[in-house]
């Protein structure tokens, strides 16, 4: 990813953090603020991420489990279960050990997920370390129930 970043900014524009090797880095906490030499593109898409999905909705869960609502429901007309019919992965093997020989067929199919619309809190992505600037929590959820009011 510095690489890639590094390809479209210029050095003394973008803000980085040295170490005693003198390599550089993206320092997370720098670039997830919208005052940072990073501009505010970064910090205005997780704004997005955070105010339209992580956010709590009126019953009381997170606003992501609306979208799984929608796009689980349009998958298997059930809200919240993902199903996907038919082989999804299937092996066959001959085994011959000595006097032990055998076939072994192993397959997955129609997989069906229920509960996906579960999300809850505490919910985190993209949450810079605020100790250690080349550390970002990718992502953090807990599934399972809440109550609805």
């Amino acid at each position: 990813m510095n690489n890639f970043l590094k390809s479209f900014l210029d050095d003394s524009y973008c803000g980085t953090l040295k170490t005693k090797d003198d390599e550089q880095f993206i320092d997370f906490r720098k670039l997830f603020n919208a005052s940072s030499s990073f501009g505010d593109l970064f910090a205005l898409a997780k704004n997005i991420i955070d105010e339209q999905l992580l956010s709590s909705s009126k019953d009381g869960g997170s606003k992501i489990n609306n979208v799984i609502q929608s796009l689980t429901e349009s998958n298997s007309n059930e809200i919240g279960t993902l199903y996907s019919p038919g082989d999804l992965f299937e092996q066959s093997s001959e085994i011959n050990l000595a006097k032990f020989q055998g076939a072994i067929d192993i397959r997955v199919s129609n997989l069906r997920i229920k509960n996906l619309d579960s999300v809850d809190y505490p919910i985190a992505f993209l949450n810079p370390n605020q100790s250690n600037s080349l550390i970002t929590e990718i992502g953090k959820a807990k599934y399972g129930w809440y109550k609805s009011s």
